[in-house]
């Protein structure tokens, strides 16, 4: 695939440190980074249909696919799966944030939250481009979503974007404010990308058969707290959320109607799933790409464009 749009995600930073995935499984250095990205087919291997050749594709490459060498790069390889063809009239772009962390993750998070009967929720880190698209989904979808953002100038940025449920953790008041929220809106599932010991806190006033999904640290804490009592007497739990396992387990037609779901709202004007481009850089300066990308991260996304 020659890649022409490669998108920036948390995770991409995590990984050049050695802090994402299981590292020690590659025994050589260097090694390849870049988990998203858009390109063209220009080649096909053998038993792949030549149909795809000339067509526009989202790539999905992640560090546990065998042969994982990234997406920062000007040309790639990968198995056909992992390639997702796209219509021509969406820009390249638009085609690497499509398939990138956030349409995806939303679609994991609304999978799982569906197969365990969940259907109100928490989200830290709320002020994210995720956190956004996930403000956006249950919008339009009329599902009760409690947003937490660390300063003021997040709880106005996602008040314009339509958020009504919005806490401060920095306000004096947070904790009692969040009882109130979360006996009025019964939450039952709680998306974390935090880690350490924030989350726990959270979980402990959570309903009872509440469950934690854990799918970040940007805490940079490497554990993450649950009380003990909640976890017995409650029946809370904690469980993990990652794309690569998400995308093993589940049926290929819950893939198909979301990929659906995703490229019709891409279309239409991306209402939900559009994600906005704050800055492209060339893929000579991808180091200053993934530091601008940690700085300026709740503005919106950052590209590398690797035939630049």
């Amino acid at each position: 695939v020659k890649v022409e749009s490669a998108s920036i995600n948390p995770s991409d930073n995590f990984f050049i440190v050695g802090k994402y995935g299981n590292i020690k499984k590659f025994k050589e250095l260097p090694v390849g980074v870049g988990f998203s990205g858009s390109g063209t087919v220009v080649h096909v291997g053998p038993g792949v249909t030549e149909s795809l050749i000339g067509k526009r594709v989202a790539l999905n490459h992640m560090p546990s696919n065998p042969g994982y060498v990234g997406t920062f790069r000007q040309y790639t390889y990968m198995d056909a799966k992992h390639a997702y063809p796209f219509p021509d009239e969406l820009g390249f772009d638009e085609i690497a944030l499509a398939l990138g962390a956030n349409p995806i993750t939303i679609a994991g998070f609304m999978d799982v939250a569906e197969r365990d009967g969940h259907t109100s929720f928490i989200n830290d880190a709320a002020a994210s481009s995720l956190g956004k698209m996930f403000v956006k989904y249950c919008l339009k979808q009329k599902l009760p979503l409690i947003n937490i953002v660390r300063r003021q100038e997040q709880v106005d940025m996602l008040k314009e974007i339509g958020a009504e449920l919005i806490l401060n953790s920095s306000d004096k008041n947070f904790i009692e404010d969040l009882k109130e929220m979360i006996k009025k809106y019964k939450p039952t599932a709680y998306f974390d990308a935090l880690s350490g010991d924030f989350p726990g806190k959270v979980l402990h006033l959570m309903p009872e058969g509440s469950t934690m999904y854990v799918y970040g640290a940007l805490s940079n804490q490497q554990n993450v707290s649950a009380d003990i009592g909640g976890l017995i007497f409650k029946n809370h739990s904690v469980k993990n959320f990652w794309i690569p396992t998400w995308l093993k387990e589940v049926k290929k037609e819950v893939i198909k109607k979301w990929m659906t779901a995703i490229v019709t709202d891409l279309i239409t004007g991306g209402e939900i799933f559009g994600s906005k481009v704050i800055k492209s850089f060339p893929l000579s300066q991808w180091d200053e790409a993934m530091k601008y990308s940690v700085a300026h991260g709740s503005e919106g996304k950052v590209v590398i464009r690797p035939q630049e």
